[in-house]
């Protein structure tokens, strides 16, 4: 508990301590079935911890200490009421302890001998006993809930089991009594529960691979694995020394199958790559070699040369990166400085400090040279400055000490972080800077290497597509050098917009007389198309729908304004059988437009909200144009597919394309539902707190990507040509699917077979439908992809920009121009055509690519840009 005084000495000295598990380990975890206990710990010797599922009891440790001391094994059981047992034991008075095996056992938590303590015996799988009926104790009643949740198949059902968790959970950590629960809803969830727990959903139970069920008196149990108290059990055998971490053994005698299997499936949620293999003498014995060495060094005390351990600071864009990055290696401590929060954790050989900039650090000023550019000797140099934000109105800006935008005071300074981060530079022996890895989050990387680099000239660019554990400690690994071609292409993209936006933005104002107007290179195409296809909706066809004697409907184009229904439809049917492909990864603009077509979240949310599931380490990098899969991304998809009882659809593929990251796809074999259900179980913690968004965007990422890594589908479908007068329609229907494949992750309609024939119309009505229908931000974005405009980083916010500017408006997720959209559009066009074209925009886009390659010199790039607008009269030379 965190008291008064720990708070203090917490503010006094900026610094807040850990005391979560620690999943930094160095140990080699064995399993075996009908191992001798007495034989075991002998051939192991002293510095031992034996630990006893809860569910076994005091009585059994007591009885397992009397085997071994009958054995002449210096043992004994720990509880509570035995003083000083830990001082014996380190004094080597007592050879082995025996514990009770979860994370709250004083035999598992608060030990740190790593001298002493050489290995870790698991007498049985650490396992939970939950009783299979309702009590009206809350925490109790979420742990069966959430226990329950996997075996419930009734979506509605579900969804209710998760809102009883998710009121009982909250209002426990607003209340932290139980007594403040309300009395009718522990009512409501009794009565529930007992529409549920019957005879069949108890077969269902006795079928699982992982969980089981026990029947003590009248009352059933459900039987879970404890993977917490294995963690932190297993974690007492290897610790933090000068050298590193202290190899540790961990071996668990499994007498409960189904609990053990679903201990490995938990612990490969909380540990990267675990691996847990069967026990042999062979493997024994270099585990135990290993071990005896790493106690003779710190018993001798033997010095480490300094490369064995080493400091680090390590430098991301955004605060939530930060805390996923710093929990990936236990939880941190936190280190308040200069009134920025950072984290202190061990990562691999290093004592690490994880900071965040809060994404950029400096912008372009408006004061100084042209529009905040200084052209000296045919070279253009952009003034940066460091951006300021501020508290009243959230606003950023770069000049001035006054928010322009409501004249507040009240300012903070990123300035503030780079001079925190000077002075942490002065600590660690080496920087480490892991920012985004495309052209932004490499601009970022360059501030932060111009400012620190005369301080500690020891810095490197961490390489990460993926924010997972073992993708850290490779980048770690294999740290590379600033990209300074990056860096280039970013500032012409920059000055490129300062130069084109303020001139064109100056001309705009000074036409309309109005302050608030601007424009862009790449945004007055967008508004170009969205007007056009505008005009497009307005112009209308007849379209005949008619409804025959099958339930079919046929739509006719026709010219006539009335058309007799009391003729037949005649109908001709061909049924072929064709095997379709799954598509491919998700990509920036792909999962734009399905997100938005699917649940109408606009482009911004859509990527925020994507944002927070990379950053959380769920996804992969989300501003991609490559459908390139890893085959640590293969791996994902064989063993989910594998899992699921599937493997016999999986069908590997790459879809390699150019690009410096690979598709958007999940980083764990883990699907939405399971997701869910870890949250709800605290298996998994997060930095951040998941809304239903987060899960719809997981879940559409999550299918796309298993399919996509799935064989083709076998389907029949019928091409069906109707006709009526000289009217003819041609439509196609999936009336059979033969071989599911990867439509086992995408959903397919189908249909019910026709006969050829004549039918006659049951139904008729005419309607007038646009030429076009209007866009919706997936349609855009996806036009912008094809036409080769925009990038992966901008596609949202060029879209945010037209309605910022009440360019365009939305009815019913439907974009539309304003008039104000309109008339600025025709300034432009009339004025300034060649510039806003698609055409010169492409060029640009595939120039940046150019200059990313050293293929061009950025400097070229600018003066071109430069002469254009001089020669367009938009700037004076």
């Amino acid at each position: 508990r965190k008291s008064k005084g720990f708070k203090m000495l917490k503010e006094a000295i900026g610094f807040d301590f850990s005391f979560r598990p620690e999943f930094v380990r160095n140990i080699d975890d064995y399993f075996a079935f009908n191992l001798n206990i007495v034989e075991i710990v002998k051939k192991l010797g002293a510095g031992g911890l034996i630990f006893i599922p809860i569910s076994k009891g005091v009585e059994f440790g007591k009885e397992v200490e009397k085997i071994l001391r009958e054995n002449n094994i210096n043992a004994l059981f720990l509880d509570s009421k035995k003083k000083n047992i830990l001082k014996k034991f380190e004094k080597g008075e007592i050879d082995v302890l025996i514990g009770i095996g979860s994370y709250k056992s004083p035999l598992a938590r608060g030990i740190d001998l790593p001298e002493r303590i050489r290995y870790a015996i698991f007498y049985g799988v650490p396992r939970m006993e939950i009783k299979l009926s309702y009590e009206k104790i809350p925490t109790k009643t979420i742990s069966l809930l959430t226990n329950i949740l996997p075996f419930i198949e009734d979506n509605y059902k579900k969804a209710k089991i998760q809102k009883f968790i998710e009121i009982l959970r909250n209002t426990m950590k607003k209340y932290l009594y139980e007594k403040y629960i309300d009395e009718n809803l522990m009512n409501e969830i009794g009565e529930f529960l007992k529409t549920i727990i019957n005879e069949d959903f108890i077969k269902k139970i006795e079928k699982s691979e992982t969980t089981s069920l026990i029947k003590k008196e009248q009352d059933f149990f459900l039987v879970v694995s404890d993977p917490l108290a294995y963690i932190q059990g297993s974690g007492r055998t290897s610790r933090l020394f000068v050298g590193g971490i202290t190899k540790g053994l961990s071996i668990l005698i499994v007498d409960e199958k189904k609990a053990f299997n679903d201990l490995i499936k938990k612990l490969n949620y909380f540990i990267d790559d675990f691996e847990i293999k069967e026990l042999s003498e062979e493997k024994l014995k270099q585990t135990i070699e290993k071990i005896d060495e790493d106690r003779e060094k710190i018993r001798r005390k033997e010095k480490i040369e300094k490369e064995y351990f080493e400091t680090a600071l390590i430098i991301v864009e955004s605060p939530t990166k930060a805390r996923t990055i710093s929990r990936f290696f236990g939880t941190p401590a936190k280190r308040v400085f200069n009134g920025n929060v950072f984290f202190e954790t061990i990562i691999g050989k290093y004592l690490a400090c994880v900071a965040a900039t809060q994404g950029h650090l400096l912008e372009l000023k408006n004061e100084g040279g042209l529009y905040g550019i200084k052209i000296i000797e045919n070279n253009f140099l952009p003034i940066y400055d460091f951006i300021k934000k501020c508290s009243k109105c959230n606003e950023s800006f770069v000049d001035g000490e006054f928010c322009p935008f409501c004249g507040s005071k009240e300012i903070f300074n990123k300035k503030s972080i780079i001079e925190a981060l000077k002075e942490l530079a002065l600590e660690y022996d080496k920087i480490f800077i892991a920012t985004d890895f495309d052209s932004e989050g490499e601009k970022i990387c360059y501030d932060i290497f111009s400012h620190l680099n005369i301080i500690n000239n020891n810095i490197k660019r961490l390489e990460i597509h993926e924010i997972t554990r073992n993708a850290f400690l490779r980048a770690l690994e294999n740290p590379i050098d600033l990209d300074e071609k990056l860096v280039e292409s970013q500032l012409v993209r920059r000055i490129e917009d300062r130069l084109v936006g303020y001139s064109l933005s100056e001309m705009l104002q000074k036409e309309f007389n109005k302050k608030t107007l601007s424009a862009g290179r790449v945004q007055s195409p967008v508004l170009k198309w969205i007007i056009e296809n505008a005009k497009e909706y307005a112009k209308k066809k007849k379209i005949l729908r008619v409804k025959i004697e099958n339930e079919l409907e046929i739509d006719f184009e026709i010219k006539e304004r009335k058309i007799d229904l009391n003729k037949e439809v005649f109908v001709e049917v061909e049924e072929v059988e064709e095997k379709i492909n799954p598509l491919p990864p998700y990509i920036t603009n792909s999962l734009l437009k399905d997100a938005n077509q699917l649940y109408n979240f606009s482009s911004t949310e859509i990527m925020r909200i994507a944002q927070d599931l990379f950053e959380c380490g769920l996804i992969t990098y989300i501003r991609t144009d490559s459908t390139t899969v890893s085959d640590l991304g293969m791996k994902i998809a064989k063993d989910y597919l594998e899992k699921k009882n599937l493997k016999e659809i999986f069908e590997p593929k790459k879809y390699y394309k150019e690009g410096a990251h690979e598709c958007i796809r999940p980083t764990k074999s883990i699907d939405s539902f399971e997701l869910k259900q870890l949250i709800n179980l605290k298996l998994l913690r997060f930095p951040i707190r998941f809304e239903d968004k987060h899960f719809l965007i997981y879940d559409l990422i999550f299918k796309r990507f298993i399919a996509s890594q799935c064989k083709n589908a076998l389907i029949k479908k019928q091409i069906i040509k109707a006709s009526l007068n000289s009217y003819s329609s041609k439509l196609e229907r999936v009336v059979e699917i033969v071989d599911s494949g990867f439509l086992n992750f995408s959903f397919l309609k189908t249909f019910e077979r026709i006969s050829s024939g004549k039918y006659k119309i049951l139904e008729g009505s005419l309607r007038r439908v646009p030429l076009a229908w209007l866009f919706k931000e997936g349609d855009i974005i996806e036009k912008m992809k094809k036409e080769g405009i925009g990038r992966p980083s901008t596609y949202s916010n060029i879209i945010n920009k037209l309605f910022e500017k009440r360019y365009v408006m939305k009815i019913k997720e439907k974009i539309i121009p304003t008039s104000l959209g309109k008339k600025v559009m025709n300034f432009l066009e009339n004025k300034y055509k060649n510039l806003i074209s698609v055409e010169t925009t492409r060029k640009l886009e595939e120039d940046m690519d150019k200059i990313e390659k050293g293929e061009l010199y950025y400097q070229d790039v600018l003066k071109r840009i430069f002469n254009e607008l001089i020669s367009l009269k938009l700037i004076q030379p």
